[in-house]
This record gives structure tokens, sequence and C-alpha cells, in this order.
């Protein structure tokens, strides 16, 4: 297919050049609500440097279990439990190549250049490592490029992922940042012979079935997970209603105040769903409706509950950034933001370095080569404090 129109006056093709605008249409749009709103909190760090993992200590038990009421007559027991563990990510990094040869510099110049080719290739160099960053924080297919040769597979309600993403149970080991969907799936041995993808967080190993490290499921929407509880309702699908958004708030707010800190992301066919149970007059907490704090960043976002509910425009069916998971338009969040950390190394936040000249090298070729680097990773230390649920649907 040719890429002009044909000009059939030759008179006028052979003598009149093209009107250029001078600019492009960006036909790529990245936008992740999650990230904005750790930029705002100060969630997105890059004061550590060096080591060999990224840790904290972490409660993963109370003492409530040794409590004893008593008479005058009883024995009174003794007894210890093991109080913290140290969850533990390792450094990741990933890169863009950005390279333009010689002969497109020589006749991108003067004059004649509609625009500078490679100003335009760093622009869409950071744009590409921004929209790299977003798949890994979903886990999405393929995101490592050819660096990810691990292969798992979920066939639940998270699609069959394959590509960059970790063997079920592996801790911390592909390629990847660590994403929101290792953090917040709940982890359970028995749902194949690997296990679900969150059955190990950070080389922590929480199993559901067997109460294994509980606290360090994300919430479930049936208040579970106290002891007792050994199933999980993540994938079960519920009504999008304010009932049902309570009752999640509900349950991530069990050991987290206040209610400022959370945030509720959503694909558009449930954010529209969310913002009709709005303009119906439901009754509701005072302010809600009124625009939240992301809009600034161009995002749709109102208040509910004063809970900012946000529209994330990847969480669509059929991502093609994500082709193996067909439902993520069903996918529902709650994130208490400050659990969250997004960690890089100083100096390889998005670094660009300096553009190269590989003819200089014998065999080289004849063009410049420069590359965006981040180094770091994606955590939280909190999943009881989030919840995500994958198969949530409008009212019918």
């Amino acid at each position: 297919m040719a890429q002009w129109p044909e000009i059939t006056d030759l008179n006028v093709s052979s003598t009149t050049r093209k009107m250029w605008i001078p600019n492009v249409v960006s036909q790529v749009v990245f936008k992740m609500p999650l990230a904005a709103k750790m930029y705002m909190s100060g969630g997105v760090k890059k004061e550590w440097n060096g080591g060999t993992l990224i840790t904290r200590p972490v409660l993963i038990d109370d003492l409530s279990s040794l409590a004893q009421s008593f008479g005058e007559e009883d024995q009174l027991t003794g007894g210890r439990k093991t109080l913290l563990k140290t969850p533990s990510f390792g450094w990741k990094s990933f890169q863009v190549p950005l390279v333009y040869t010689k002969k497109q510099a020589d006749m991108n110049a003067g004059p004649n250049r509609v625009l500078d080719f490679s100003k335009f290739l760093v622009q869409q160099g950071f744009l590409a490592a921004r929209i790299h960053m977003c798949k890994m924080m979903y886990n999405g297919s393929g995101a490592g490029g050819a660096g990810a040769t691990q292969t798992a597979s979920n066939t639940g309600a998270l699609g069959a992922y394959t590509g960059a993403v970790t063997q079920s149970g592996d801790g911390d080991a592909h390629v990847d940042f660590q994403s929101i969907i290792h953090a917040l799936d709940h982890g359970d041995v028995t749902a194949s012979s690997t296990g679900d993808l969150g059955y190990q967080y950070g080389n922590v190993t929480r199993d559901l079935s067997g109460n294994t490290v509980d606290c360090w499921q994300s919430a479930d929407i049936n208040s579970g997970f106290d002891g007792t509880g050994t199933t999980s309702v993540q994938d079960t699908e519920i009504t999008a209603s304010i009932g049902n958004f309570r009752k999640a708030l509900s349950v991530v707010r069990r050991n987290i105040e206040p209610a400022s800190q959370f945030l509720c992301v959503v694909g558009p066919t449930l954010y529209q769903a969310f913002q009709s149970i709005v303009g119906a007059g439901v009754s509701i907490t005072k302010g809600s409706g009124e625009p939240g704090d992301l809009v600034k960043f161009g995002f749709n976002s109102f208040t509910l509950d004063n809970i900012e509910v946000v529209e994330d425009p990847f969480l669509v069916e059929n991502n093609r950034a994500v082709p193996s998971v067909t439902t993520m338009s069903k996918w529902f969040f709650i994130f208490h933001v400050p659990s969250w950390e997004l960690r890089f190394k100083p100096g390889d936040m998005f670094r660009l370095t300096a553009f190269q000249d590989q003819a200089v090298m014998i065999n080289g070729y004849a063009q410049h080569m420069a590359r965006i680097y981040g180094t770091g990773n994606f955590m939280c230390w909190q999943p009881n404090a989030n919840i995500m649920l994958t198969n949530m649907v409008p009212a019918s």
C-alpha cells in the first residue's frame, strides 16, 4: 500500500513540497494510576545504592493465641511465636535501545528537516520504558523480551501467563520487576502442580489451604484468612455494587487507616458501572462524585465514600499488551498506597546514556546507539491491606 495518495497533476507534484505539520500525533497512550499516586505520596524512591537484596522486617503474626483467661487454681501457660519475617526482593534491570544510522543523521538535517529525529527517538524511548514498566507492574505477558526465559501457566481468571512471568513458587527469580499480580494473587499450592502465581512472594511461602503465613496474603472479600479460612473467592463472580465496594473496603481497612490512603483502580467497564451508581443518587458519603487527585494527571476519577476511584485504560478486555489475558476488564483493586514501593538505584531511574558512534569499533556499523536503563524493583510490604478481585461484572 502506498504511503502517499497519488497526485495526478505531475506539474504540481514535481514542483510543490508536501505541507508538513511539524509534530507527531501519538497513537500510544500510557497511564498508570498506582504509579502516579505513589509518586504523589513519595512511594517512588531512589535513595538506596548497592546491597545484595531489598528487604525489611514485616509482622506476620500476633500473640493473641497465647492469651489465657484463668482462675485461682489454674496453671498459667507460656509460649512464644515467630512474629517477624524478612521478605526480600532482588535488583532487576531493563533497558530500551535507541539506534539511528549515519544516513538518517545526514538526511535529517538542515532546513528540510521537519523534526529532529534523534530527539523524537529519545522521547519514544522514554515512552517505551514507561510502557514496559506498566506491563511489568501488571505482570504483562512477554514483558521481559528476549531475556525472559522463565515460563509459567495459570489457567484461572488471571489467564495463561507466558514469557517473562515467574515460575509459580519461585519467589523472585525471574528477570522482571515484581508485579501487582504476584503480590495480590492468593497463594495456594493445591491450585496446580506448582501452585498459584502468588504462592511465594518476596521469597516468603504462603499457602492458603495450609494456613501458612495467611497475613502475607491479600485481603479476601469474605473476611477470611483469620487462621481458619482455607478457600479464596478472589476469582468468584461478583457484582459491581455499592454494597460490594464497601465490603471490599472494610476488609482492607481492618489493619490500616485512614481512608485517604486507599485507591480503587478499575478498567473502563467497571468505572462506568460505579459512575452510574453515583449518578443514580445512591445514598453515599458526602463528597462522593467529586473529582479525585489523579484528575490533575489526566485520569478520569471520582470519589466514592471518600475513596478515589480511578479508571485505568490498561484494564480492558483483550488488551493487546497482554494477549493471554482476556478478562482484565473484570479486575478490581483497592490499593493501600503506602504499602507499595517502586525503588530505583540512584542514577538508574530511566537513565539515558550518551549516543556512541558504533563505527569507531572494528567491524562496527555506521550508526549511533544509546540506551535507557532502569534498575530496581516494585514491592508490596503489606499485601493484607490490599484487595484484588478478578471477576467483577456490572449489574445486569
